[in-house]
């Protein structure tokens, strides 16, 4: 995992791929509030076998 939020892991064999997501929310007096991170795992869709 980078400092940004962002890695990748082999499991099976396969590639995931790893995000973290939040949100910065600002008010018209320039307050903001940052929103608890959410961790997304991507799982790369299976390649599909070639068909004769």
């Amino acid at each position: 995992m980078t400092g940004g939020g962002a890695g990748a892991t082999v499991m099976d064999g396969k590639l995931h791929e790893i995000h973290t997501i939040w949100v910065n929310a600002y008010d018209k007096a320039g307050n903001m509030v940052k929103s608890a991170p959410v961790r997304i795992f991507v799982k790369h869709k299976d390649k599909e076998e070639a068909k004769p």
